[in-house]
């Protein structure tokens, strides 16, 4: 007999965290970070350390006058959940129930009874930053008409693109497990959207970059029976004049959570998660002769990185180790095409995966991400004449998953999830970075990392 198990293990990344329990440590107030909470008001400062189980005895040892708060994650996509999912997320009750020895009392507390405690204490936080001077600004936009996460975008022209991801779990896609084939279009002059053809299949977690007037879908994942994790290698063109897709050549190595980037008319697709491991492929698409060609290997196999092309260089940045945002990576390696050869450069300050990147005027931006204890709204920019990375003003609404596209020297960041996991926006804001500003970065400014705030959410947990 099959279970209810299987298919919550379908949507193991985006939901997980359904099959385990977390903790919080509140260690201390903070004066100098800031924050702001789901919907959108600012709170006082909180510091913050996740526990899982596999660790909490020994914290618990170790400072048993500690204050934990229990956080059961599986009520984050609960509450997304139609009430055909009733039954499923019922029998994970029985699953999260676990026990919390106090070591000075010697008693056993319910983990329900705790989370009842923690609902009514709990704010969600995110990730935040003390941005140097000149570090651009931020404005809100038209929301995207539909929620997602796990989204891909590009600009083609003046025009920029969201494709794929999940949607919201509903009873109208209950049967491809949320995964999402929606385009919608936006419009920067006009701040409106519209709805597009869709993709020939639902994606999540692939790869997105236009060359001329096309706009091309590359790899990612799609579902397969109960499972949301199948790779795929399709390759798929959007002509906007024809609101129509075309299949071309597919990749050589199937994989999502991969990075795509546009290079000299060619399309660049590097690592990526092949469904038993990270893969270090790097496979470059050439329009004009559909077909595909073998590049040096990323030194750092990874997935859920960014990448991000100045100059005759691309940039691969960051990213996680076998989809376990619990490992994320700092790492920045750049590629020359000439020599077909990767050397590292300055690590990014903040380890995070599950970000997007963006190019104005030779500066590479890294936006959002994931992390075990919340969502970022870290914008790091590197300069390649210093091989620096500094601090900007930091995202209105932390989110991974997310998708970026530049227009008009204006930084478009779109979609994603506001927690990690199981979350879904519509969110589109602006990033204004500091030379369209007339604010010319140097090296006169103060470089340095962003610190952290870490993320208790008021509904249950951090995962993603």
């Amino acid at each position: 007999m099959v279970g209810h198990r299987p298919l919550w293990e379908g949507f193991d990344e985006w939901a997980r965290g359904g099959l385990r329990t977390g903790f919080v440590r509140v260690e201390r107030q903070s004066e100098t970070a800031s924050m702001t909470n789901y919907s959108g008001e600012s709170s006082a400062s909180l510091v913050a350390d996740t526990i899982h189980p596999r660790v909490a005895g020994s914290w618990l040892n170790a400072r048993p006058d500690t204050i934990y708060h229990a956080m059961l994650p599986w009520t984050l996509l609960k509450q997304h959940l139609n009430p055909c999912f009733h039954s499923i997320s019922d029998s994970l009750d029985h699953q999260s129930h676990i026990l919390m020895m106090h070591r000075r009392a010697g008693t056993a507390v319910s983990l329900p009874l705790l989370t009842c405690f923690a609902l009514l204490l709990s704010a969600s936080f995110t990730f935040a930053q003390n941005p140097a001077p000149g570090a651009g600004m931020w404005q809100t936009m038209a929301s995207a008409p539909t929620k997602r996460t796990e989204v891909v975008g590009a600009a083609v022209g003046d025009k920029v693109y969201v494709v794929g991801g999940f949607s919201e779990p509903s009873l109208s896609n209950l049967m491809n497990l949320a995964v999402s084939d929606t385009v919608e279009e936006y419009d920067p002059s006009t701040n409106r959207w519209a709805t597009k053809a869709p993709l020939p299949i639902g994606l999540h977690h692939a790869g997105a970059a236009s060359v001329g007037d096309r706009l091309y879908i590359i790899g990612g994942f799609t579902k397969s029976l109960f499972s949301v994790w199948q790779p795929v290698a399709s390759v798929y063109m959007y002509n906007p004049e024809a609101d129509s897709w075309a299949e071309r050549a597919p990749m050589p190595t199937k994989r999502g959570a991969l990075a795509v980037v546009q290079l000299g008319g060619k399309l660049f697709a590097i690592g990526g998660y092949d469904g038993t491991g990270n893969s270090g492929a790097v496979e470059v698409y050439d329009p004009a002769t559909d077909s595909w060609t073998a590049k040096a290997s990323l030194p750092t196999p990874r997935d859920h990185l960014a990448a991000a092309a100045v100059g005759m260089r691309i940039y691969a940045i960051g990213g996680r180790l076998n989809r376990d945002y619990g490992r994320n990576l700092s790492i920045v390696e750049a590629y020359d095409p000439v020599a077909d050869r990767w050397s590292q450069v300055a690590n990014l300050p903040t380890a995070r995966s599950g970000i997007t990147a963006a190019v104005v005027q030779e500066t590479i931006y890294v936006f959002g991400g994931e992390a075990p204890e919340g969502t970022f709204r870290t914008t790091e920019a590197y300069s390649l004449g210093i091989d620096r990375w500094q601090t900007m003003a930091p995202m209105p609404t932390g989110r991974h998953g997310l998708a970026s596209a530049t227009v008009n020297g204006h930084v478009y960041v779109l979609s994603g999830g506001p927690r990690p996991g199981g979350s879904f926006s519509n969110v589109n804001e602006m990033f204004v970075p500091p030379s369209a500003q007339g604010q010319e970065m140097g090296t006169d400014r103060k470089w340095g990392q962003a610190t952290f705030l870490r993320q208790e959410m008021g509904t249950g947990y951090f995962s993603g």
